[in-house]
């Protein structure tokens, strides 16, 4: 059984814009897709969609089975990328990957959903009364799902298709908590005859700030953190302006800052500039391998972060926890808790926000690092504002909803799936919370570099997972032979 019905219907969502907050459209396109084939649809005010079809011939009395995806994506382009998000993405396909050229793919989360559309458009594969889920905003705090109703579930075992593994089994997650760090810096005149200078830290890989959080990769922002105060303490430098990240829960690739250096000193700024690319290179030569800093000429603009404003920011950007905090002492290798900080703004007017994505498998330590962050912030003059915390999905031993999927795979595949957790964030935390006696599975196709322009699709397992997916819709209620 190939995978094209599946992958037609994920190039269709693919030419619909789609980044969080921006659903409408791709909802609209959903209940299309129902109308069209005389399937039942709503939509809620949330723009969460629901789209339900009768069981085939001999089934329509089973267990309703309900698959569940998010219509989001996280919409990131590299560098210097011509693409306009309002544009299809432009798909390429090598090697047995499909990936988008220049920006992210949105495979996370659309092959879900590609699945779940090709099962409702059947005609000829057996399967329960199926009901079909797409929520909104995953990505940027599963908005969605937290104002779900449970009337839009009937189903009472649901197949999560958010995962990216075809030979895993998902059974447990991350919860999360997103923090805003704002504060006001106060701002001078810059010194007449000043240089501005762009300095520039980019070519970081970036990546999922759960799945790909304990891979050693830099966050760029931290870096630039450590780079402006390496250059302050020697040279007398005005920092302008400072950015960096596009996400929150993309480790952020690029970072920049607007500096106004005196001309006297600019071989010097370029040399300290250069000793600090060769160190972190060699920090991060294996994880980041094209790092690289760059300073282009700019014009100096008027005014300059004060110098207690830098020491606040530079407090905050040296000494808030990144990267996993606690592991896993259940499940060896799983991070338990991290924190990702994953943008950086600065205004016109002073303002400074910094953005962080925390994550933990247990609730009081995610509260434990939010405390944290609040305390460094309050010591530097800054405030915080917690938002869009979500619950942990916590990991049962024992499910028979899981054991029948696993044996019916087993029975597929001539192989056991393997079954965990991800420390990455999906949105059965609230559905548990929402259906305590739902039980839950979550797999799907091979994804590479989500939440970066990397983003590659592996076909081979559209193929694989097409293939359990189907197999699982006709058998899971199968009688036992005698």
């Amino acid at each position: 059984m190939n995978a094209a019905a599946p992958l037609r219907f994920f190039r269709e969502i693919t030419q619909i814009p789609r980044d969080s907050g921006d659903e409408r459209r791709v909802t609209d396109y959903l209940l299309a897709f129902a109308r069209q084939r005389g399937l039942t649809a709503h939509r809620d005010s949330a723009l969460n969609v629901v789209i339900r079809k009768p069981g085939t011939p001999g089934m329509e009395q089973r267990p309703v089975l309900t698959l569940q995806s998010h219509v989001d994506m996280v919409y990131i382009k590299a560098q210097g990328c011509p693409h306009e998000y309002a544009s299809p993405l432009a798909l390429v396909e090598e090697e047995g990957w499909l990936r988008a050229d220049g920006t992210s793919l949105g495979a996370d989360n659309g092959t879900g959903m590609a699945f779940a559309l090709a099962l409702l458009d059947s005609a000829d594969l057996p399967h329960p009364p199926l009901e079909a889920l797409f929520t909104t905003d995953e990505e940027v705090g599963m908005h969605g799902a937290r104002a779900l109703s449970a009337d839009m579930v009937t189903g009472r075992r649901m197949l999560n298709m958010d995962s990216e593994e075809d030979d895993v089994f998902t059974a447990g997650c991350a919860g999360g908590l997103h923090v805003n760090i704002a504060f006001q810096a106060g701002l001078r005149d810059t010194a007449a005859g000043s240089e501005g200078v762009l300095l520039q830290v980019q070519g970081l890989r970036g990546g999922h700030s759960g799945i790909e959080i304990d891979k050693g990769r830099g966050n760029a922002i931290c870096l630039m953190g450590r780079l402006l105060y390496t250059v302050q303490s020697v040279l007398p430098v005005q920092v302008c302006a400072v950015s960096g990240g596009s996400k929150m829960n993309a480790i952020p690739d690029r970072a920049q800052a607007m500096v106004a250096v005196s001309p006297a000193d600019l071989p010097a700024f370029g040399a300290l500039v250069d000793r600090c690319h060769a160190d972190y290179f060699a920090e991060l030569s294996t994880a980041d391998p094209d790092l690289s800093l760059a300073l282009l000429p700019a014009t100096a603009p008027a005014r300059a972060l004060a110098p207690d404003s830098l020491d606040r920011l530079l407090l905050l950007l040296l000494n808030l926890p990144i990267g996993p905090q606690s592991m896993s002492r259940h499940l060896p290798g799983l991070v338990e808790s991290s924190n990702n900080m994953g943008m950086l703004r600065s205004g016109v007017d002073g303002a400074i926000t910094i953005s962080c994505a925390v994550r933990s498998m247990v609730g009081s330590l995610r509260t434990a690092i939010a405390d944290q962050i609040d305390t460094l912030a309050r010591a530097a003059g800054a405030t915080t504002e917690p938002e869009a915390a979500y619950p942990p999905w916590t990991f049962q031993p024992d499910s028979p909803f899981r054991a029948r999927c696993a044996e019916l795979y087993r029975e597929l595949f001539g192989e056991s799936p393997k079954v965990g957790a991800i420390h990455a964030g999906l949105e059965c935390g609230f559905f548990k919370e929402l259906i305590p006696d739902l039980e839950i599975v979550s797999f799907g196709a091979v994804i590479k570099g989500a939440h970066t322009p990397r983003e590659m699709l592996d076909l081979r397992s559209m193929e694989r997972v097409w293939r359990l997916l189907c197999h699982l819709a006709r058998h899971l209620d199968d009688v036992p032979q005698t």
